[in-house]
């Protein structure tokens, strides 16, 4: 995953636009999986997944593409900063195939966990989350292996802002969610991203 943070001016959603100029010959390397846009917690954000087979598999599409020159696009303004985080999928994530229409809105939940308590996340949330889909899906869930330490990463698409609360709250008083995690974790950061029109999750 990873995140490009941009000044107030518009530049995200103008980076967007020149990605889109592109990213149809940057697939021709390796798949994309999502790309979004901010809209509330952390603003002016633009968040990239690429799905890879392994490590190697990324250095080669990124040696490929250095040696093409056409990605990234030029001209990219108010670029403040970049984040890259190399993630695992949890066992229980189903795996990214194709354009996959979900929701308009989707949450991204990210927590840093305590050291050595990945193992436990893993066990706990596989145990909860068959009850939790029966209300909506679970886009993805990962975890990092480089970036931010112990760092756990879900994402839930809506189709509006009110349905989120709606399921949220019908969810809990069912107990269906959330799993007891409470005591593995140490912080948590919250988004609500919007995907870009070329993205395969949307």
């Amino acid at each position: 995953m990873r995140t490009d943070t941009f000044d107030q001016h518009n530049n995200a959603v103008d980076f967007v636009a020149k990605l889109g100029t592109v990213i149809e010959h940057r697939t021709t390397f390796s798949p994309l999986g999502a790309i979004w846009l901010s809209e509330i917690g952390i603003l002016n954000e633009v968040i990239h997944v690429w799905p890879y087979e392994d490590l190697q598999h990324r250095n080669d599409v990124r040696a490929a593409m250095a040696a093409d020159g056409n990605w990234p696009p030029p001209g990219i303004q108010g670029l403040l900063g970049e984040e890259v985080e190399i993630l695992n999928p949890a066992p229980f994530m189903r795996p990214w195939e194709g354009v996959r229409e979900l929701g308009g809105f989707y949450e991204i939940r990210s927590y840093i966990c305590k050291p050595g308590s990945i193992r436990d996340m893993i066990r706990l949330w596989g145990e909860c989350v068959p009850a939790r889909e029966e209300y909506s899906p679970l886009a993805a869930c990962w975890y990092t292996e480089f970036g931010t330490q112990f760092k756990w990463i879900s994402v839930w698409p809506y189709t509006t802002l009110d349905e989120r609360v709606r399921i949220r709250s019908e969810a809990s008083k069912a107990g269906a969610w959330p799993p007891d995690t409470g005591h593995l974790m140490m912080r948590q950061e919250n988004r609500i991203v919007t995907p870009a029109p070329f993205s395969p999750l949307r």
